[in-house]
């Protein structure tokens, strides 16, 4: 969300409704702001299939949580 913010005009706006997505974890949501975010920037977005895309973004999302508790445990240890 701090990288959103630093945009300016229609990019902040689409990058603001892709965070949103997924952090509600809407899927079809967070592609379409994606492409569109992504035709701001003149980059393409390649379709693939939805259960493809589903494993993706849950497998994304689960290593940033899988790092924060590893560094909790490491950080309890260490009392």
């Amino acid at each position: 969300m701090a990288l959103v913010k630093k945009f300016e005009g229609a990019l902040s706006v689409k990058g603001n409704a892709v965070v949103e997505a997924l952090e509600g974890k809407r899927v079809e949501a967070y592609m379409t702001g994606l492409r569109a975010f992504a035709d701001e920037c003149g980059l393409t977005v390649k379709k693939l299939d939805e259960k493809l895309e589903r494993t993706l973004l849950h497998s994304y999302r689960k290593e940033p949580c899988r790092q924060r508790s590893c560094l909790s445990w490491m950080a309890s240890r260490s009392k």
